[in-house]
């Protein structure tokens, strides 16, 4: 029992260093993305989104007020944007900023924290992660892919969690 504990006590120590590199990157990130998302051009069809998002405040449900070809989930969240920031896009894409970050953010401490990869094999995937081209350019629009992407990794990171302790109900 007490080895168990001492091994865990290392692990933990080991990680420390790793842990403070993925939050630091991970403040590096959100600064890198808040910054690109205030002087990048329009998004083909950002405004449909910003325009859904600004009904959806005044009262309108998709579908049945107004056209709309996806799940009705972005413009209830990106809404309340309009209401504190009305006309502002770039208050709108602070909150995928922020959402593409806490994604990040989480796929970096569940690398870490693995107990199974090497530490400079998990900074190295996180790096992999952090610099994914798609996700700098997705994480600087109101669009989908940044909640999408926020709760993807939960539910895979959850998962993973939940099949790996046997924690899980299924």
């Amino acid at each position: 029992m007490q080895a168990v504990q001492e091994t865990r006590s290392t692990e933990v120590a080991a990680s420390r260093p790793s842990l403070w590199l993925v939050i630091t990157l991970t403040v590096v990130y959100f600064a890198g993305l808040a910054y690109y998302a205030g002087i990048r051009p329009l998004a083909g069809d950002e405004g449909f989104y910003v325009s859904a998002s600004r009904l959806v405040w005044e009262g309108k449900a998709p579908y049945r007020d107004f056209v709309y070809h996806q799940g009705p989930l972005l413009p209830y969240i990106y809404g309340w944007i309009w209401a504190l920031y009305p006309q502002s896009i770039v208050a709108m894409r602070m909150l995928s900023v922020a959402l593409g970050t806490i994604a990040v953010g989480m796929w970096g401490v569940c690398l870490v924290w693995l107990k199974k990869i090497p530490g400079k094999i998990a900074i190295a995937t996180f790096l992999v992660v952090l610099l994914n081209p798609y996700w700098i350019s997705y994480h600087t629009t109101v669009k989908t892919p940044a909640i999408g992407n926020l709760l993807a990794s939960a539910a895979m990171i959850f998962l993973y969690a939940g099949l790996r302790t046997g924690g899980s109900a299924w």
